[in-house]
């Protein structure tokens, strides 16, 4: 991954190792957080809601199977399930 900070910057660089072309990459996983070469933190946003939608969806299914879960309950399951998830 290249990393300039020019905003326009673009640039592809040859990397060889044991005489192979190693692949450009736009963005990489470093200690647990999705970076690309602007620094954004797109990927890493996308890839957390995409981690949410499916846990919600989980939970919602298994709640349907207990009507009976009440306010609190819920809120046990979305302080135990979902906020480590955003933090």
């Amino acid at each position: 991954m290249y990393i300039s900070r020019k905003r326009n910057d673009d640039k592809k660089v040859d990397i060889y190792l044991n005489y192979k072309r190693l692949d450009q990459i736009e963005e990489m996983k470093y200690l647990g957080i999705y970076l690309d070469s602007r620094f954004n933190f797109n990927a890493h946003i996308d890839l957390t809601v995409a981690k949410l939608i499916t846990l919600i969806n989980m939970l919602a299914r298994t709640a349907k199977l207990q009507w009976g879960l009440g306010h609190k309950a819920l809120k046990t399951i979305y302080e135990g399930a979902v906020v480590p998830i955003l933090t």
